[in-house]
C-alpha cells in the first residue's frame, strides 16, 4: 500500500470513528445538573421549565418549550435545589415553586409510567399475566420484564433467570405496585408483565428508573 492509500485509509478510519462517537453522543445526550454542576447523561436527570408567569413546572415528558433546568433524578438533589434557590439562579429570574414539589414529581413519574404501559398494551407490545409473560419470554421477545413489588420472590426470580438466559440484555423493573400495573392494563391483580423491544420499552424503562430513584431505589 502506498503512502497516499495509507493516509486515505487512516482518514477513513478516523472519520468513521468520529461519526460513531458523534452518533453515540447524539443517542445519549448530556445535560448539566443545576445543583451539582455535573454533566450527566440526560436519562439520569429530570427537566423543569419556567412558565411565562414565573412558575416552575416539572416537564415529565421532556417536551415543554423553554430553557430546560435539569436536576439529578433523586429527591435529595431536588430538595437541595429548592433549599439553595438553584432554579432562580439558573433561570436568572424569580421563580415561584409549587408546594410539595418533590411529592408532585414522584406522583407524575408514577403516572407517566402507567400511561406508557397503557400505550404499550394498546400497541400490542406488552403481555401480562404469568402464562402470557412466560410465553413471551420463551419466544425471546422480552426487552423489559416487570414484576410488581408485591410479587413472590421465588416466582420473580424464576422469571428473571429464564428471561436473562434467553436475552442477557433484558432489563428488570421491580418497584411498580400491582395497583399501578392493574391500572395500566385495565385488569385486576396484575403481578407480571413483559414488554417487547422498541421505542416504548426504552421510554418505559427511562420513566421507571427515574421513579425508582424517588422511591428510594437504585438511582438511574
Amino acid at each position: 500500500m502506498n503512502s497516499k492509500s495509507a493516509s486515505c485509509g487512516a482518514l477513513h478510519r478516523h472519520g468513521r470513528t468520529r461519526i460513531l462517537q458523534v452518533s453515540k453522543k447524539a443517542r445519549n445526550p448530556e445535560r448539566r445538573c443545576i445543583v451539582s454542576g455535573e454533566v450527566l447523561p440526560r436519562g439520569t436527570l429530570i427537566r423543569f421549565v419556567v412558565s411565562p408567569d414565573g412558575w416552575l413546572v416539572f416537564d415529565v415528558t421532556e417536551k415543554l418549550p423553554g430553557r430546560g433546568l435539569w436536576v439529578r433524578a433523586d429527591p435529595a438533589t431536588l430538595e437541595q435545589a429548592i433549599a439553595k434557590n438553584s432554579f432562580a439562579r439558573a433561570a436568572r429570574q424569580k421563580v415561584a415553586l409549587p408546594e410539595g414539589l418533590t411529592e408532585q414529581v414522584a406522583g407524575q413519574l408514577a403516572q407517566r409510567s402507567v400511561e406508557l404501559l397503557g400505550l404499550a398494551r394498546k400497541s400490542g407490545a406488552v403481555a401480562f399475566g404469568r402464562t402470557k409473560v412466560d410465553a413471551q419470554i420463551r419466544q425471546g421477545k422480552t426487552a423489559v420484564l416487570i414484576c410488581a413489588s408485591e410479587a413472590a420472590q421465588d416466582g420473580k426470580q424464576a422469571l428473571q433467570r429464564l428471561a436473562r438466559a434467553l436475552n442477557p440484555a433484558v432489563q428488570f423493573i421491580e418497584w411498580l405496585h400491582s395497583s399501578e400495573l392493574s391500572l395500566a392494563f385495565g385488569a385486576e391483580n396484575v403481578i407480571h408483565a413483559s414488554v417487547t423491544q422498541g421505542r416504548l420499552a426504552d421510554q418505559i424503562l427511562h420513566a421507571a428508573m427515574r421513579l425508582s430513584a424517588f422511591r428510594g431505589g437504585v438511582a438511574p
